[in-house]
């Protein structure tokens, strides 16, 4: 599982602060103000990193302060949970 969380923070720096990810990740091509497709990037990288196949990285963009995210997030991530175990049970 891979939370990145404090996307609202994301969002502001991107905006408005002139960080861009650009300046930090140079194969970055998106446009600097563009949100959505820098989260992405994001999570691609991760998953490129993933040197095992057969794990699957399940991506949560969350905002900690937000609460109804948080159990949005939580419940998906304990469907995930559950449905693993019961693969490993063979039940599924």
């Amino acid at each position: 599982l891979l939370f990145l969380n404090k996307l609202d923070l994301f969002r502001e720096k991107i905006l408005y602060s002139g960080r861009h990810l650009r300046h930090y990740l140079p194969d970055y091509s998106s446009s600097d103000y563009d949100v959505d497709n820098g989260a992405l990037f994001i999570q691609r990288k991760f998953e490129q990193a993933n040197e095992n196949p057969n794990k699957v990285i399940y991506t949560h963009f969350t905002t900690a302060t937000d609460t109804s995210n948080v159990r949005v997030v939580f419940q998906s991530v304990m469907d995930i949970i559950v449905r693993e175990n019961l693969k490993r049970a063979t039940f599924l």
